[in-house]
């Protein structure tokens, strides 16, 4: 499997966090301002091709799979997807 896509949470304004439980799987979806075109286009080449995007948190790091990808905004997009355990990436 590819190296995930990796975003560093602290270039971006981390907004509107959530995260669902949807059966035995954990849902996470955020919104990152500011980005730039380069970042939304590796963002939605990381879905289409099921590329695993990294979150890295300066806590704790997030890995996503089956990642969706929204412009919500102005340089704002909306990114959800499902957390997968960072000892398995």
């Amino acid at each position: 499997m590819a190296k995930p896509l990796e975003l560093n949470c602290a270039d971006y304004r981390v907004t509107s966090a959530s995260i669902g439980h949807r059966g035995s799987d954990s849902v996470f979806s955020c919104t990152l301002s500011p980005v730039t075109d380069e970042v939304v286009e590796a963002l939605d080449d990381a879905a289409f091709s099921s590329r695993r995007v990294r979150l890295a948190f300066p806590k704790h790091p997030l890995v996503l799979e089956s990642i969706a990808v929204v412009r919500v905004g102005r340089r704002r997009i909306r990114i959800a997807g499902r957390v997968v355990d960072v000892d398995a990436v």
